[in-house]
């Protein structure tokens, strides 16, 4: 869902779709055009981030942004910042974010989960092409530089 294209959503064929879909999501990946996009929410991502866990009852709520990324869970907001990369190719980013956040809930607690997703995200950006390849190793590296803001 978080990796929906937002110029592919809005134009009202799609809202029943959406309106069947969203009651299924437990854990919601987005950044914040397809927040804004599907759900016509923007804001300080602490406020995003419970607003929508409390408007639609997701568990969980992941949002990556330009300079941050934050996850509401258990009624509480953690928020890091993303670490200055110098980018050959967005492409994937974001795909790695979700990816590392979704294995990172299932093995690990959300605020490690979330310095993991950031870290991929980060990693993503240096290496050119839209399938990023890094080791744990790599990607634990960066997450332990992760802070809040």
């Amino acid at each position: 869902m978080g990796l929906l294209d937002p110029e592919a959503v809005g134009d009202g064929d799609d809202d029943d779709v959406l309106e069947r879909l969203v009651p299924a999501i437990d854990v919601l990946v987005a950044t914040p055009a397809t927040v804004e996009a599907v759900f016509d929410r923007s804001g300080e991502p602490t406020q995003v981030t419970h607003a929508l866990a409390s408007d639609h009852g997701f568990e969980t709520v992941a949002l990556l942004r330009g300079q941050t990324a934050a996850v509401w869970r258990d009624s509480t907001v953690h928020e890091y910042e993303l670490p200055a990369v110098e980018t050959v190719d967005v492409t994937g980013a974001a795909d790695a974010f979700a990816g590392a956040f979704l294995v990172g809930l299932h093995e690990t607690e959300v605020q490690t989960a979330l310095r993991r997703a950031i870290a991929a995200d980060a990693v993503a950006k240096t290496m050119p092409g839209s399938v990023p390849v890094f080791t744990r190793a790599e990607l634990d590296a960066v997450a332990d530089t992760v802070e809040r803001p």
